[in-house]
């Protein structure tokens, strides 16, 4: 795995153009921690992810991996210096194999692929057994899960995931983040954006309740009901 640490984004402000979309939002998430992301849609949860892993303007802030400064560098040297960001679509390749979508994991960062392949595929034994499918050919489900293997094949210490359950079903969705839980489990950091609040309440360590592209609330799970989380995401807090 790549040397990590602490992730860190400070008063980051980012969106298209000229425009700021997220103003001033910070988030930390350490080691073996899992931090949601959750609010409002339109709250610019998925551009913050976008402006810190460099695929979107950064306008201000820092943001930091350890002792690694990582904004203002693009996003292949971001994921060098072991951050891996997987989009809600287009988050895999869907003519190449599961096998070959996982070479290409390892190949854009130039990690060893064997040591890779070995760990993502006693993490997802499905797609061991179907390593020769053309990936265009499996569920959303499968994808999100192939999304993720392919994304740890960069051995990662830190994992950025953008609505990692939209459109699966409940069983799918659970499964994704107890697969999310052992990932941290294993030495990294994860930041979630989940429109899912009751599996951002149960899975997560800590959530960054964003409200018009600002933090209006950071708090833990055991700090805040859900229907109190419906009222801040309202504006009646």
């Amino acid at each position: 795995m790549t040397a990590g640490g602490a992730f860190v984004a400070r008063e980051v402000t980012g969106g298209y153009g000229r425009t700021p979309v997220v103003t001033a939002v910070s988030a930390q998430v350490a080691t073996g921690e899992v931090v949601a992301l959750v609010g409002p849609n339109g709250a610019g949860k998925s551009t913050f992810l976008k402006a810190v892993f460099g695929l979107l303007p950064m306008m201000e802030g820092r943001v930091t991996l350890g002792e690694e400064v990582l904004s203002g560098l693009e996003p292949q040297e971001i994921a060098r210096r072991g951050v891996a960001y997987v989009p809600q679509v287009d988050n895999v390749f869907p003519t190449m194999t599961i096998h070959e979508n996982l070479e290409m994991g390892a190949f854009a960062t130039g990690t060893d692929f064997q040591a890779g392949s070995d760990y993502v595929y006693e993490l997802f034994p499905d797609l061991l057994a179907a390593r020769r499918r053309p990936a265009g050919q499996l569920s959303g489900g499968q994808r999100i899960m192939l999304a993720l293997a392919r994304g740890l094949m960069a051995q990662p210490s830190m994992i950025l995931l953008d609505e990692p359950t939209a459109g699966l079903s409940p069983l799918y969705a659970d499964r994704v983040w107890e697969l999310i839980r052992r990932i941290a489990s294993d030495n990294r950091g994860v930041l979630v954006v989940e429109q899912n609040v009751g599996l951002a309440l149960r899975g997560s360590d800590r959530l960054e309740v964003l409200v018009d592209g600002r933090v209006k609330l950071t708090t833990t799970p055991q700090g805040i009901s859900e229907e109190r989380l419906a009222q801040v995401f309202l504006g009646l807090d």
